[in-house]
């Protein structure tokens, strides 16, 4: 047991908790707190946050392999969330060192000051995971619910619809994902092309990304983001979806706006709901199809593409490495989500995160 914990620390006679968070006094400060009392010190705190931010994506990129593979037994990917707790402790030239991950960190709130910290991040783990309305609801209950959310958004059918959720990619989306995956070792030839034929699956795995993000106040994304491909290294194999986000926050991560309305011109056609099991040919969505792509790809030379890839078969998309690695920072209300693309013919609701990840606000201190 390590001697930050305040499970330990709360049976010292001296042990006590400042329950103003104003002052530099107590055992149990927030971040914010301690953010404050390193800057009063002259110390570069956006440094150190940069550092702890390392320390979390090469810990969750340890553990990827495993993640992997227990969200491989889901029986859907609306099923696949979590949340962790990293333990940093900085030693006396304020470098941070990992202690341990805790798979279940404790939510239970024994102060006010704990629950200031633990209550809107439970909240917005659930806005970020994002419950879909059971397919059983009467209808009255479905119109209730939908005009208090949001009187002005029109939705045919504000339920789950497990198509959002397909784990399952057609045979041309398999060969598009191994045409990419050849190119893992030169960022500069799949950034070119793996956007610009996107399919029914990559919009998919993009609504979600947007979804989630559009529901992160207090939470940081730091992985995918724009600069996520300097960490591919450390990856075992290479990983089709982070490819897929290194591409898209490239390119939209200065314009998201751009990149959402492109999402909603492809779903008010209902492109996102083609699924394996009612589309052999999967469509692109500039109106082609992957074949054809790839065959005018061979004939421009830029592709040797074998047989033994064409038959290759790829693992569950559920290896897809959509992580909302997350840090908590601060907290407000925000109820305003950028994926307005739900209005638009089904319902596309706040997509649940493969693998989140959360430093607790709460800083425990000797």
């Amino acid at each position: 047991m390590h001697v930050t914990s305040s499970a330990v620390n709360r049976h010292n006679k001296l042990y006590f908790v400042d329950q103003s968070s104003e002052l530099y006094e107590g055992n149990n400060w927030p971040l914010s707190l301690l953010w404050r009392y390193l800057k009063d010190k002259n110390h570069d705190t956006n440094e150190l946050w940069r550092l702890i931010e390392e320390i979390v994506i090469k810990t969750i990129i340890c553990a990827e392999d495993h993640i992997i593979g227990s969200a491989s037994n889901l029986p859907s990917r609306y099923n696949g969330y979590e949340l962790f707790g990293l333990d940093i402790i900085l030693d006396e030239k304020l470098k941070p060192w990992l202690l341990e991950v805790n798979i279940s960190p404790s939510l239970h709130s024994s102060s006010p000051l704990d629950l200031a910290v633990k209550g809107p991040l439970i909240k917005e783990v659930f806005n970020i995971v994002g419950y879909h309305f059971p397919d059983l609801f009467p209808k009255f209950l479905k119109k209730k619910f939908v005009h208090a959310m949001n009187p002005q958004v029109k939705l045919e059918t504000p339920v789950f619809d497990r198509r959002l959720y397909s784990t399952t990619l057609s045979t041309e989306e398999k060969l598009k994902q191994n045409l990419i995956k050849q190119n893992w070792n030169s960022r500069e030839k799949y950034m070119s092309k793996i956007l610009e034929n996107l399919t029914p699956d990559d919009v998919r795995y993009l609504i979600q990304s947007e979804d989630e993000f559009s529901q992160c106040s207090g939470f940081n994304r730091i992985f995918p983001s724009s600069s996520a491909h300097e960490y591919f290294q450390f990856f075992e194999g290479p990983r089709y979806y982070n490819m897929l986000f290194d591409a898209w926050e490239t390119k939209y991560c200065g314009n998201r706006v751009k990149g959402i309305r492109r999402l909603q011109e492809l779903c008010d056609g209902k492109f996102h709901l083609q699924c394996v099991h009612s589309s052999k040919n999967t469509i692109l969505d500039n109106g082609s199809s992957i074949s054809e792509w790839m065959k005018e790809d061979v004939a421009n030379g830029n592709r040797e593409i074998s047989s033994q890839m064409i038959s290759s078969t790829l693992p569950s998309s559920n290896e897809a490495h959509r992580n909302l690695i997350s840090n908590n920072t601060s907290y407000d209300d925000d109820s305003n989500s950028l994926a307005k693309m739900k209005r638009l013919g089904e319902t596309l609701p706040k997509a649940k995160s493969v693998n989140s990840l959360t430093a607790s606000e709460s800083i425990k201190t000797c």
